[in-house]
């Protein structure tokens, strides 16, 4: 998943749902969605913030894609790690919705 190489529409709906105006949160969080797995590299992104509503947003948002959400499957899996149990919850249950094949030797 390489977060490191966002489009530019997809930098301004990060920018957008990190910003203060609940408005265009709201519609940015929806057009990503919407995106379906064009949208995996914005996700990431937002994955690695410290902004645990914005990770549990995009983990949650990445298990609706279901087994084409799988690049992220290593991100959702340091999740596990994180010292917040909802975190690790929200990547724990991406990655059950993801399907057994979404990250090599989880299986």
């Amino acid at each position: 998943l390489y977060v490191d190489k966002l489009a530019p529409e997809q930098s301004e709906l990060v920018a957008a749902i990190k910003g203060a105006d609940p408005a265009a949160r709201s519609l940015a969080e929806a057009t990503l969605a919407g995106l379906g797995t064009d949208g995996l590299p914005a996700l990431g992104s937002l994955l690695r913030t410290s902004d645990s509503a914005l990770r549990i947003y995009a983990a949650e948002t990445i298990g609706k894609l279901g087994p084409p959400g799988g690049a992220a499957g290593e991100a959702l899996v340091a999740m596990l790690s994180d010292p917040s149990e909802a975190i690790r919850r929200a990547g724990f249950a991406a990655l059950v919705q993801l399907g057994p094949g979404a990250v090599p030797g989880l299986q």
